[in-house]
């Protein structure tokens, strides 16, 4: 049986305290996301489009202190038949930004549960001069919630 569902989280941008880069990452995540393809294709694989994120700039009226602060979210038909398509699409979309931490949770309308997914980056990349991108993490997931 496929279910209807939902994809939401956070990517915690990199907190470059005192860097000159700061505004650079922050700029080249938005660009990123902005890039996205405007539309699902099912049949193509293009799972992630930019009407899913949010993306603050410091210099808007958006609460953002430290941390760009990079929210998503969507609701679907049929969640499960394309979840792991979605995770492997999500994950060559984190390799292209500059991050510290990344949650998503998926969550079956009809069972009403939600299934939490985490990744912490390799920060080693975003310590050189210039920053690189994260290409290396920690993933945890697959934790079941009852609501």
């Amino acid at each position: 049986m496929t279910k209807d569902g939902r994809v939401f989280g956070c990517i915690s941008g990199a907190c470059l305290l005192a860097s000159e880069y700061s505004m650079d990452c922050w700029r080249h995540n938005k660009k990123m996301i902005d890039e996205l393809p405007e539309e699902m294709d099912y049949k193509n694989n293009v799972l992630i489009v930019l009407d899913m994120f949010s993306v603050p700039m410091r210099n808007t009226r958006a609460h953002f202190w430290r941390y760009q602060m990079i929210h998503f979210g969507f609701s679907i038909k049929h969640l499960d038949d394309i979840h792991d398509e979605w995770i492997q699409e999500f994950e060559n979309l984190l390799r292209k930004l500059y991050w510290h931490e990344t949650h998503v949770y998926m969550n079956s309308i009809r069972e009403f549960e939600f299934t939490e997914y985490s990744w912490k980056a390799d920060i080693q990349p975003l310590l050189e001069k210039p920053p690189q991108t994260i290409k290396d993490w920690k993933f945890k997931g697959g934790m079941h919630y009852a609501q």
